[in-house]
């Protein structure tokens, strides 16, 4: 009987050891995942702020790109309201 309950301890040492280790092992994985998802995080964020600036930028342009058309439309109706040599 004793020795029974001695080979009972052994296997549940056993199997306890082998659940040990096949936790570390996934929280090993899970840890390494989130190593790698906090990379691409990171690397995703640096794209949204770097579309961002290309945004503003493109905004700007469009802006002054718009104000030069003014300007240029101004410049034509003047020069087609001004007289012209030898009319």
């Amino acid at each position: 009987m004793i020795n029974d309950l001695i080979e009972k301890r052994k296997k549940t040492l056993a199997e306890s050891e082998q659940h040990k280790n096949l936790r570390n092992e996934l929280n090993s994985a899970a840890s390494k995942s989130a190593r790698e998802r906090n990379t691409l995080n990171n690397q995703t964020r640096e794209f949204v702020d770097e579309a961002q600036k290309n945004k503003d930028l493109r905004d700007k342009y469009n802006q002054e790109v718009i104000e030069l058309k003014v300007q240029r439309n101004d410049l034509n109706e003047k020069s087609m309201a001004a007289p012209r040599a030898g009319e």
